[in-house]
């Protein structure tokens, strides 16, 4: 975190948004075609039995290291699945400066992180406000489908 970001916790999984709405929506502006390597990944449940919190470090094709959290609630079947409300996180500037604004008004934004540094060009980065998640987080639900922790 930047010197000049400050970051506040939002606690529970009451999100208007399922992890497969995120996908989606990430999908239909960037495609599918996202690279990067696990480098640790673990996952926890909450003591009372209704979220699960996924960790994992991912590497990005050029070499940075960011850390992405998924807490997810359970779907209507009591199960966690793309269908389950959910919060996210990453550190990268994708995640801070296009989506973590229109995620935090959809109650999806694990952290809320308020940053005071204007872009370079003066624009807002997502002016339509579109919810969707980075090529990590994007990235690390595809390798925990393939792996079978999480399923459609």
């Amino acid at each position: 975190m930047e010197a000049n970001e400050s970051m506040q916790i939002n606690e529970g999984v009451t999100s208007r948004m399922t992890l497969g709405g995120l996908l989606n929506n990430y999908t239909k502006l960037y495609g599918s075609n996202v690279g990067g390597t696990i480098v640790k990944s673990e996952a926890t449940e909450d003591k009372d039995k209704t979220a699960k919190t996924f960790t994992a470090t991912v590497r990005s094709q050029s070499g940075g290291v960011h850390p992405v959290t998924i807490k997810l609630g359970k779907d209507r079947n009591g199960a966690y699945t793309l269908s389950s409300p959910c919060k996210v996180d990453c550190n990268c500037a994708t995640y801070v400066f296009r989506n973590n604004e229109p995620l935090f008004k959809m109650g999806a934004s694990l952290y809320t992180r308020f940053t005071k540094k204007p872009s370079k060009t003066g624009r807002k980065a997502n002016p339509e406000n579109i919810v969707t998640c980075c090529k990590h987080i994007y990235n690390y639900v595809s390798f925990l489908m393939r792996r079978g922790d999480m399923h459609r």
